[in-house]
């Protein structure tokens, strides 16, 4: 008989070793320049599409340009970003594996980081999935209330919003549906916002609504989150509550560029006037050593009617060198929009850090799970494969086999005539058969 004994190895993944992970990554930035006065609009589009593309990869540190205004103000953001994803990814498989108590504490400390932090912008995502398994985990603990309010909140904020029947039960996906349907009648409202800067981005809880001046209509009354972004400025961010007998309510910001703001726009505004080559323009090599990055993505969007055209490169600062280019049309309002620029994105960068990411990794399968329902596809900084208990159980099994095996079959001579043995073994053993 042979008593086997395994040696469990646990390992944590702490707020440090995420910072860790998030230093090892290639940084880059993204510059989109409108290609007349006209495209404003069009290069904030294209720009806030990029870094969704790019950000969504974890081979990449995206850089934006206001880091550089604030360097330890963004670095506590970044850190509060990777804190929320590892409890987002603790808290789903807590939650697959009906720890619902632990679940619920580490999916409402992912909210908390969200919403204090206003991550939303790039992560739009993320925060529908800790809703979703949030709200879920209240439910199926009994906790109706508290599953309906976060239900609620997460049709406030993205009425589009849908959860994955292959993850959550009938009973969940039935009470968000419930909830839905109670909040069609809900009245209302429209947020306008402005700056004093045109063509800067506006974000009304997390979702890309336009450039400055913008007119936001059809959103729900109550409290929105409206975040500001202009290159070379602070973001402003604002808690924005409409009340159900207001119509409107309206965002008016003085965006005043700090420090070195003015030299970081008008590095940025100076790629536009320079046509795309293979030699990197001494503009955006300033602005590559004031951020810090190795690689950038320039791209000159221009809007004719409903079309936008992009051409977009992207270089290796550190070898000063372009690395690939391309040009593509695209139908502003087109259902395929969405995933026409994802694709062109991705493209551009296959042949740079990001290509171990979108071969192996799967970039469809990436750029698919952004899109889909709540629950659908890989969390993003999921735990590793050597962190999952499954892993540690094969492992245990596979050296149980290895030591037991043989000590077995030593342990068994002499207690029986071995079978004669012929040119393909014993009787009945089959070299590549199933064990």
């Amino acid at each position: 008989m042979l008593c086997a004994g395994a040696v469990a190895l646990v390992v944590l993944t702490t707020p440090e070793a995420a910072h860790a992970q998030i230093e090892s990554r290639i940084p880059i930035a993204i510059f989109a320049v409108p290609g007349d006065p006209d495209s404003l609009d069009a290069a904030a589009l294209v720009e806030h599409a990029m870094e969704e593309n790019v950000g969504a990869y974890r081979g990449f540190r995206l850089v934006p340009a206001e880091s550089v205004l604030d360097r330890a103000a963004w670095d506590r953001v970044e850190r509060a970003r990777q804190e929320a994803r590892v409890n987002l990814a603790k808290g789903r498989t807590l939650y697959e594996n009906l720890d619902l108590g632990e679940a619920v504490k580490r999916l409402s400390a992912a909210r908390q980081s969200y919403e204090r932090h206003m991550l939303f912008g790039g992560a739009e995502k993320e925060h529908m999935d800790v809703l979703a398994f949030l709200g879920a985990s209240h439910i199926l603990q009994g906790s109706e209330g508290a599953g309906t309010e976060v239900f609620r909140r997460m049709v406030l904020l993205n009425p589009a919003a849908s959860f994955d029947a292959q993850v959550f039960p009938p009973k969940i996906i039935d009470r968000f549906d419930a909830v839905r349907r109670d909040l069609r009648a809900a009245p209302r409202c429209v947020i306008t916002a402005e700056a004093n800067i045109p063509g800067a981005r506006v974000y009304v809880d997390g979702r890309f609504r336009g450039a400055t001046p913008v007119r936001v209509e059809e959103i729900y009354c109550g409290e929105h989150y409206v975040t500001i972004r202009a290159r070379g400025c602070l973001p402003h961010h604002e808690i924005v509550k409409v009340a159900a007998g207001e119509v409107a309510a309206s965002v008016s910001v003085q965006l005043i560029p700090p420090g070195q703001g003015e030299r970081v726009a008008g590095l940025a505004g100076a790629l536009g006037e320079t046509p795309p080559g293979d030699a990197v323009p001494d503009a955006l090599a300033e602005l590559g050593r004031l951020l810090g990055v190795d690689q950038a993505i320039v791209a000159v969007a221009k809007r004719s009617g409903d079309q936008i055209s992009v051409h977009a490169s992207v270089y290796d600062l550190m070898g000063r060198s372009r690395i690939k280019s391309g040009k593509q049309v695209f139908a502003r309002y087109a259902p395929s929009f969405a995933g026409d620029i994802d694709i062109f994105t991705a493209s551009l960068y296959l042949d740079i850090g990001g290509k171990q990411i979108a071969t192996a990794g799967g970039a469809d399968d990436e750029m698919d799970s952004r899109r889909a329902p709540a629950g659908r596809g890989k969390t993003a900084d999921a735990e590793p494969i050597h962190q999952q208990w499954w892993f540690w159980a094969g492992i245990v099994l596979v050296i149980g086999a290895a030591v037991g095996v043989p000590l077995a079959v030593f342990s068994g001579k002499g207690s029986a005539a071995p079978p004669p043995v012929g040119p393909e073994g014993p009787p009945g053993f089959e070299p590549f058969g199933p064990r």
